[in-house]
């Protein structure tokens, strides 16, 4: 009967540090896809993405700003502004 005893404290170690090894895999971010950044152009593609990304654009007093945005499924937050704002 003190076999089994060891044993499952072992075991137990051994589920957490699966457990903690599989949040520190799971939680790094992805991202599948393309991006294209230039002084007047940001394109980004992706199929799968769960980080962020940025890039600044210098506009001048009349330019155009065009945003498009789509979105098959999922999540997505889009932020177009000043910084700090």
């Amino acid at each position: 009967m003190k076999k089994p005893r060891k044993i499952l404290p072992v075991l137990a170690v051994l589920s957490v540090l699966a457990l903690a090894a599989f949040r520190i895999y799971d939680d790094r971010p992805v991202f599948e896809g393309d991006t294209h950044k230039g002084p007047d152009r940001y394109a980004l593609a992706f199929t799968q993405m769960n980080g962020e990304d940025s890039h600044d654009l210098a506009l001048r007093e009349g330019d155009t700003l065009r945003v498009e945005v789509t979105v098959d499924r999922g999540r997505v937050d889009l932020f177009v502004g000043l910084p700090g704002e």
